[in-house]
């Protein structure tokens, strides 16, 4: 939250069709915006995307993208992990932003294509607006992943990749447990700045969550309850 970061340059742009996808929880402070990722550059129109929260609590997510912030539906607790993915896909108002596998996001019109190839994670570009909380096992396929698709990997936690594509489109996977090294295909290691702290604390869905509706369905309720023996008693 105040100006520990991970960035690098990686050694191809994304291009218009892309999927960055990770899981974060986000800790109460001071921040006006709480920014996840961005990469691109700051000149050109849409040479830039990010994904961030809003300033509130409970706060919104959203992206930018060089020409205009999308505010989603997806309502985001403190200390709560979730599940983000963001979809970028050829052509104007093809981008997407799922918080557990739910889509939330509204109509959208500008086309993306990075050519940039900066990667932030936990920073704004050149801005000092900085992510407070928490990180984990942030990937780029260079492949527009489906909602089918983005679920798929959300029931299968030990799955790197997707039904319908290969090893060779996990082009980057930062797990962020020990180090910020990419152990997807092109080995793009990003610079660690100012010490942020590797935890042993590991990322999960609320148990019982219902990817189709998108929410929480386990209760626990406590107290007193009337109790049959199964022989005469009843009401």
């Amino acid at each position: 939250g105040s100006n520990q970061y991970l960035n690098g340059v990686l050694s191809t742009a994304l291009g218009d069709s892309f999927t960055v996808m990770g899981w974060a929880k986000r800790q109460a402070g001071v921040n006006s915006l709480d920014y996840i990722f961005n990469t691109g550059s700051t000149s050109g129109a849409g040479n830039l995307i990010s994904v961030s929260i809003t300033n509130a609590d409970p706060g919104y997510l959203y992206f930018f993208d060089n020409a205009t912030s999308v505010v989603t539906t997806l309502k985001v607790e403190m200390g709560e992990w979730f599940h983000f993915t963001l979809t970028v896909a050829a052509g104007a108002g093809n981008v997407k932003l799922y918080k557990n596998g739910i889509d939330g996001t509204p109509s959208n019109s500008v086309a993306v294509d990075i050519s940039s190839t900066t990667l932030n994670i936990g920073r704004y570009l050149g801005d000092n607006h900085y992510f407070q909380g928490n990180l984990f096992d942030l990937r780029i396929y260079d492949e527009t992943l489906t909602q089918d698709q983005i679920r798929e990997l959300l029931n299968n936690p030990g799955q790197t990749v997707p039904t319908g594509l290969t090893s060779a489109d996990l082009i980057h996977r930062y797990l962020l447990e020990t180090d910020a090294n990419d152990t997807g295909t092109t080995g793009d290691n990003l610079t660690i700045n100012n010490s942020p702290s590797f935890l042993l604390e590991r990322a999960q869905l609320p148990r019982g969550l219902d990817l189709v509706k998108g929410a929480a369905l386990a209760e626990c309720n406590t107290g007193r309850g009337v109790e049959f023996d199964g022989s005469a008693d009843y009401l």
